[in-house]
């Protein structure tokens, strides 16, 4: 396995531990998701001078814009996330966000003109399998509507990231990463305003934790992605991504001690497994010259 491999799981891994370092933070969703954008766009800034990095996107407002408006889908889908996590737990929730993807395929004919192959409609039939494990076999059967809609939104949010993402094709990965998490900081802050929600003074706790998820997990994290994603196959970024969501419930059950029951185990399962059966049947079914191009952000 070569360097940019590691490089790329290390990231993946990352990405998987953002949960665990956000549930020790007592702050609202709002407040986290601003600290973690705003800490991430200041450092990708200082590498992004530091670099001597040409910024080119202003040649293309209409791609400004899009990379733009994927960067605040991110935004509020983080703050869905965080909403989750505190309904469901890290690993409930991480799984539902993993839905992105797959909800993404599913919306592909109408936002892309993209057909939906036979392979691809099983495997989503598997994620919704999966999803229906997930939420319908925990405690006596209960299942937490709102935070099964916090987490569904989340995961919306990061279709409409992708497919804005998708639709911008000037800028390198840095400026557009430095744009993406930028767009979401703001977006965050005027969700704070308009939606009146929460603010709290950090206490003395919460500080090492809000740095290591704005600079380590997400700044470094980027920084880690974007240098080996160029690198890797298409076909293989897509596979391996889905690493971060299962990391995500590895790591919630190992440091946060949160319970699954069996058939909860066996919906992750198929929830991982239809989704990289999604993205596997995609990538056969696109041609070499019209391959989809990785998102700018797969994280948690």
């Amino acid at each position: 396995m070569n360097k940019a491999y590691f490089t790329y799981l290390a990231s993946l891994f990352l990405f998987g531990s953002n949960g665990v370092v956000a549930s020790a933070i007592d702050a609202p969703s709002g407040q986290i998701a601003l600290v973690r954008t705003s800490l991430a766009s200041v450092m990708l800034l200082v590498v992004f001078l530091a670099t001597r990095s040409t910024f080119t996107l202003h040649k293309s407002p209409r791609d400004l814009a899009f990379v733009a408006g994927s960067g605040c889908a991110l935004g509020l889908g983080w703050i869905f996330l965080y909403l989750a996590y505190h309904e469901l737990g890290v690993a409930h929730a991480s799984l539902l966000y993993a839905l992105g993807p797959a909800i993404l395929v599913a919306a592909s004919p109408l936002l892309f003109k993209e057909r939906i192959g036979v392979a691809t409609a099983a495997g989503l039939a598997v994620v919704l399998v999966g999803t229906a494990l997930i939420n319908g076999a925990g405690e006596a059967g209960h299942v937490n509507l709102l935070g099964l809609a916090w987490g569904m939104a989340s995961a919306g949010c990061y279709a409409v990231m992708v497919a804005l993402s998708k639709k911008a094709h000037a800028g390198g990965g840095l400026e557009r990463t430095l744009v993406q998490l930028s767009s979401a900081a703001a977006a965050v802050a005027v969700s704070i305003v308009v939606a009146r929600m929460p603010l709290t003074m950090p206490t003395g706790a919460d500080v090492a934790p809000m740095l290591m998820l704005g600079f380590v997990n997400t700044g470094f994290g980027c920084l880690l992605y974007f240098t080996s994603i160029t690198k890797l196959p298409t076909r293989s970024v897509a596979a391996l991504s889905y690493l971060e969501p299962l990391s995500a419930v590895v790591f919630s059950a190992i440091l946060l001690h949160e319970a699954f029951e069996p058939a909860q185990w066996l919906g992750a399962a198929l929830v991982i497994a239809g989704a990289v059966f999604c993205e596997l049947a995609g990538a056969r079914g696109t041609a070499p010259h019209t391959r989809r191009r990785p998102a700018l952000l797969h994280t948690r």
